[in-house]
């Protein structure tokens, strides 16, 4: 008999017992190729296992898309009333004692899938999922980054009661350095490499974004922005992977309170325990409001920023009578990215916004400003916030922004025209250069609100975003007061709600605005002007 294992000899003694019915015996080479054509038992657990995984890959997929978790809950996905009810429930953070390890905990985990987008689900699923920011096709290959795990905080997010949220909120600047991902791993290895971004939100608000990283289970990012805070509690991190034909997939997150963090501390490094997998490493430093709105005048010379308009003008010789800085910024804004969701609400990079800055500083009406040069509109947004927030004193003065917040408070509902033309009175009363450039501005702010149902940018979230940096006066001015955001806020919004919007132009002149160069030539800055500039 030839060799056969213990399996095979068993089978091959039933075929030599059958034989006399038969009347035929198998040999051993006939009985392996009858082995092949057969199914064994290990395949065919195999195959049952892997159509289990796929069907419920199947169903938790269509829910991990933020574009179709709508269209999930209406076809009556989710399993009852309990899963819907655990739906609608915001992912909350538990306050974290500083410098105090978590450890993971697998409790609910058939739910994890749900959390991760639950809170897309309380505005009906129709949230927007921003796109990656853009690159520069110049941009060379990231080096990877050496990531020390000892040289973190460990921290996990966990639910957090709100009836024990502390309703105090935070302001200022918050510098996030988005380090990378370790243990991104995905529940099946279809694809060995994925495409992977990573957006920030304030309090489920997007605020900054980074660009494409492709990896299997580590990406570094290694990127820096400054986000703004305007009475905020809460930051999260939602990881998205990318494809340019299919939707963007929301893959891991995690959120963290600031409050308890920046108790005790101004910066920290922090190994955040993202939800179902994986580490995120950041460093999250915090700065006051009365440091970001200081003013502080700038002392060098030729400066660009820290210096006062009156001065900037007379400088460059822009007979428009506005900085070439912002008219150039504003522009380029109108140009293409009028339609951008979240636009001043985004920041750009941290690092290719001071690159602008200082093109700007060595000759503003020199600085690139074009796609091929900055892709991402958001960082030009980015730098004309950066250039009205450090004027010496804000585009609305002290004393005229104190008679708005008093003119605010005795305006009539009822009389919407008065109120108007009270505002209105007030501003007229600016300085020439100021009223120049704030005319500009809010012309350019009142076309943003105008695409809000592209740009998703109402009088509400635009005055958020730039209402402290054009009326908060300094700390100095207002003695021992707190830097308080909430009237800057409330004062922005009413402006931009009574501000009439600006009229169409047939006839334009072309050319007239040009300023001088560091070398004393004369440049164009501007395409084209309206015959009749019309001013306050």
């Amino acid at each position: 008999m030839p060799n056969m294992n213990t399996a095979e000899v068993g089978h091959f003694c039933f075929a030599a017992k059958m034989s006399k019915y038969s009347g035929d015996v198998f040999t051993s080479e006939e009985y392996r190729a009858w082995l092949n054509r057969v199914s064994s038992t290990s395949a065919i657990y195999e195959s049952i296992r892997t159509q289990r995984h796929a069907d419920i890959q199947k169903r938790f997929s269509r829910i991990q898309s933020a574009e179709n978790v709508f269209d999930y809950k209406q076809a009556g996905g989710g399993g009852g009333a309990d899963d819907d009810a655990d739906a609608l429930q915001y992912a909350e953070t538990k306050p974290l004692q500083p410098m105090l390890s978590r450890t993971s905990s697998d409790k609910r985990a058939a739910s994890q899938t749900v959390k991760r987008v639950r809170y897309l689900l309380d505005d009906g699923g129709k949230a927007y999922i921003p796109n990656p920011a853009p690159t520069k096709a110049s941009e060379g290959r990231q080096i990877p980054l050496d990531i020390n795990p000892s040289d973190f905080l460990r921290y996990k997010t966990e639910k957090f009661d709100e009836a024990h949220r502390s309703k105090k909120t935070m302001s200022g600047t918050l510098t996030v350095h988005l380090y990378g991902g370790r243990g991104l791993k995905t529940s099946t290895r279809a694809d060995l490499y994925r495409d992977l971004y990573c957006v920030i939100e304030v309090d489920r608000m997007h605020k900054a974004r980074t660009s494409v990283r492709t990896g299997d289970q580590n990406f570094d990012w290694d990127d820096l922005f400054d986000v703004d805070l305007a009475q905020n509690q809460e930051v999260d991190f939602l990881v998205y992977s990318w494809d340019p034909q299919f939707r963007h997939n929301l893959c891991y997150k995690a959120s963290v309170y600031l409050l308890p963090l920046f108790r005790h501390y101004k910066s920290l490094n922090l190994a955040i325990k993202m939800e179902p997998r994986g580490t995120l490493y950041v460093r999250l430093a915090y700065t006051e409001p009365k440091l970001v709105l200081k003013r502080t005048p700038s002392i060098r010379r030729n400066a660009m920023f820290g210096v006062d308009l009156e001065t900037i003008v007379k400088r460059e010789g822009c007979v428009y009578g506005v900085p070439i800085l912002v008219k150039r910024c504003i522009d380029e804004v109108e140009k293409r990215g009028l339609d951008i969701v979240g636009l001043y609400q985004l920041c750009g990079s941290a690092e290719r916004r001071k690159e602008l800055r200082l093109a700007f500083e060595r000759d503003s009406s020199r600085a690139i400003v074009t796609p091929d040069a900055e892709p991402d509109v958001n960082v030009i947004t980015g730098v004309m916030k950066d250039y009205l927030r450090e004027l010496p004193e804000p585009l609305i003065t002290d004393c005229l922004y104190q008679m708005l917040v008093d003119a605010l408070s005795v305006c009539l509902p009822e009389d919407p025209e008065g109120s108007a033309r009270l505002i209105l009175s007030i501003l007229d009363c600016l300085p020439k250069t100021n009223k120049a450039t704030l005319t500009l501005v809010l012309d350019h702010l009142k076309l943003v609100t105008s695409f809000s149902e592209r740009n998703k940018m109402t009088e509400e979230n635009l005055a958020t975003c730039v209402g402290p940096a054009l009326l908060c006066p300094s700390p100095g001015s207002s003695g021992k007061v707190p830097v308080d955001f909430r009237r800057p806020i409330e004062v922005m919004k009413h402006l931009l709600t009574v501000w009439p919007s600006k009229p169409v132009m047939k006839e334009e002149q072309p050319a007239v605005c040009q300023g001088k160069s560091s070398d004393g030539e004369v440049t164009t800055t501007c395409r084209s002007l309206p015959v009749d500039v019309r001013y306050i």
